[in-house]
């Protein structure tokens, strides 16, 4: 039989707890035995413990576990492995990036056009010329149409000459008319006569010795320039053809009217005193002839004056002021 040998029982510890083992893994009597230090972990660079020391010292707690961190403006969000950085616009919600779209950009503020340069346009001589031009012959077309209401047709009386007349056995309303009754309208004429010619004659000895016919005579050059402009009234061509103080339209028109204006002041003599002017009565025809001559002059006239207001009001308004303060401001500044 063995012998048996008791062992006491170690002492427990004092705070009641199990005995420490030792490092061999035998309990250790009376006590606690020492724990060894942690381990200390490694000290942070020194880059580290200076963004340490800069860091505000307001800076805000960290968030709690399982919130992620709102990113802050400018900032550049985590985004997958090999993607690179991904800015944090993008990760804004939609509904604030449509009402940031919605935003209209700022109004430009219009460009500041100079205003066009004004020139010299047209002589006193011109001006006063053209408007007493205008008076005298809207006096001279009413009271001639006064005349002519006295008898209604060409050719001698029982006989009508075979050439078109609107107005054949046709009376002139009476808001058309100057002077009244036949005589009445032949003294208006015969008066408006005298100033009529001598305001042209101003005019012509102008246009001549200023030198101011050049730009204003048609030329065979401008018949292509005519063509086109022609289109441009008519809708035909968009731009407006290039001019320089007069188009070729209105050099044509200016040289038509010119020579209309003899043509009426001839055939006018040839009427007044066809005895005494018996040569130049022949040329037109024949006294009848003559008068027929006369009266289409004057609706050429009329219907010179319809067009020419009709284009001054649509095409240059600022034609019109210069005809009357001389200086012109629009779209045409070229004095040629």
């Amino acid at each position: 039989m063995q012998d048996e040998r008791k062992v006491p029982d170690a002492p427990e510890p004092p705070d009641g707890g199990a005995a420490t083992p030792n490092v061999a893994g035998e309990a250790v009597p009376g006590g606690e035995a020492p724990r060894p230090e942690p381990a200390q972990p490694p000290a942070p660079p020194a880059a580290a413990a200076l963004d340490d020391e800069a860091a505000p010292c307001h800076e805000a707690e960290s968030p709690a576990a399982g919130v992620a961190p709102v990113p802050e403006a400018g900032a550049e969000s985590a985004s997958p492995a090999g993607a690179g950085p991904v800015p944090a616009a993008e990760t804004e919600s939609a509904p604030a990036a449509a009402a940031q779209a919605a935003v209209p950009p700022p109004a430009r503020e219009p460009e500041s056009v100079a205003p066009p340069t004004a020139v010299r346009r047209h002589h006193w001589i011109v001006r006063l010329t053209h408007w007493v031009n205008t008076v005298v012959l809207v006096g001279m077309m009413a009271s001639g149409l006064q005349v002519y209401n006295a008898y209604q047709r060409f050719g001698i009386r029982g006989t009508r000459l075979p050439l078109p007349n609107p107005l054949d056995m046709h009376p002139v309303p009476r808001w058309a008319r100057l002077g009244g009754w036949l005589a009445g309208g032949l003294n208006w004429h015969f008066f408006l006569m005298w100033p009529l010619v001598l305001n042209g004659l101003v005019y012509l000895g102008y246009l001549l010795f200023s030198g101011e016919w050049r730009p204003l005579l048609f030329r065979p050059r401008d018949v292509r320039p005519a063509v086109e402009m022609q289109k441009y009234y008519l809708h035909l061509r968009r731009e407006h053809p290039p001019q320089g103080k007069h188009n070729a339209l209105q050099k044509g028109a200016y040289s038509f009217i010119v020579l209309l204006g003899v043509v009426s002041v001839l055939s006018g003599l040839s009427i007044w005193k066809p005895v005494q002017l018996s040569w130049l009565t022949s040329l037109f025809g024949g006294y009848e002839l003559a008068r027929y001559w006369h009266f289409v002059a004057v609706w050429l006239f009329a219907a010179f004056i319809v067009v020419h207001v009709v284009l001054v009001f649509a095409v240059d308004p600022a034609s019109l002021r210069a005809m009357i303060t001389g200086w012109y401001r629009g779209r045409f500044p070229s004095h040629d």
